[in-house]
């Protein structure tokens, strides 16, 4: 057998297309390739909501960084007064699933060293 491969990648901030470049340049295949997303995968680019719920759908591992504990936080607030304001960059907060919010709450914030 051959020796497990892993891709690990941090700080995507809502970067889904550049993600999915930097997936292909690097002949990311889920089947051989254990992708580990390393915290901040909301906040400043442009598709926050998209690249939780790809993340969710694709299984891959992930830590929590403090840009997902900030969307926590907000969605958490949301979730009390739905007409609470909110700052433009944060507007995806309201676009998340119920079912994506849960899986970034359910994120490690951080990770454990396991024998590969």
């Amino acid at each position: 057998p051959s020796e497990p491969r892993y891709l690990v990648v941090g700080d995507v901030h809502g970067c889904l297309d550049e993600l999915e470049d930097i997936l292909q340049a690097a002949d990311y295949d889920a089947t051989t390739t254990t992708l580990v997303l390393a915290g901040d995968l909301v906040n400043k680019g442009p598709k926050s909501a998209e690249v939780v719920a790809w993340c969710r759908r694709s299984g891959v591992a992930a830590v929590r960084g403090n840009h997902d504990e900030k969307c926590l936080r907000l969605r958490a607030a949301l979730d009390e007064d739905a007409a609470a304001p909110l700052d433009d960059e944060y507007a995806y907060v309201r676009d998340l699933s119920d079912e994506d919010v849960a899986w970034l709450a359910d994120l490690p914030r951080r990770a454990e060293r396991r024998p590969l």
